[in-house]
């Protein structure tokens, strides 16, 4: 189920997915991408569900994870003994970190701000191809296109013209004929 949430991308409902004894229950949890830009109405939406936590934990760095989880872990057991309440974390779902390469990543944003786009950089926690072949031994990286739906669902959708911006920079990042237009 996908619940509305202006500003938030990739927003939905994990209700209805495979658990021990069943299935865990619509209305509990939630996931998604990235919830920095909500404005009142978003956050409304939000406090309106009942969401009252966000945790998000990522780096690329295996030991500095591991010492998030246990200052989160021990914080929560200090708030269970002094208010009797329970906490509930559930499975963690961890991809193995992965530097992905600098130098690559390098290259590819060079060649996007020369054709006028302004990339960012950014983590992504996910079990991608990328981290598989990075600790192959392979020079990799990611290029992430905007994805109004968000990704890994029946709704997942894109602008063309992105994809278009992705392969003109790729190419160019390889020494290929660069753009002439710049672009905002």
């Amino acid at each position: 189920m996908t619940a509305a949430v202006p500003g938030a991308l990739n927003f939905r409902d994990v209700g209805g997915l495979p658990a021990a004894g069943g299935r865990t229950r619509s209305g509990v949890l939630y996931r998604s991408g990235d919830l920095s830009r909500l404005d009142d109405d978003g956050r409304a939406a939000l406090e309106g569900l009942g969401v009252r936590h966000v945790i998000d934990l990522r780096s690329d760095d295996v030991e500095v994870l591991e010492q998030v989880d246990a200052i989160l872990q021990a914080e929560a057991a200090a708030i269970i003994a002094s208010r009797g309440v329970r906490f509930e974390f559930g499975i963690q779902s961890r991809s193995q970190p992965t530097k992905l390469s600098a130098a690559l990543g390098d290259r590819i944003s060079d060649a996007a701000r020369t054709l006028g786009y302004s990339p960012r950089r950014m983590l992504s926690g996910g079990g991608h191809d990328a981290a598989a072949f990075a600790q192959a031994g392979w020079d990799s990286v990611m290029v992430f296109l905007r994805n109004w739906n968000g990704s890994h669902n029946p709704d997942e959708a894109m602008d063309t013209a992105d994809l278009a911006a992705a392969v003109e920079t790729l190419q160019a990042s390889l020494g290929g004929k660069e753009g002439n237009s710049s672009h905002e």
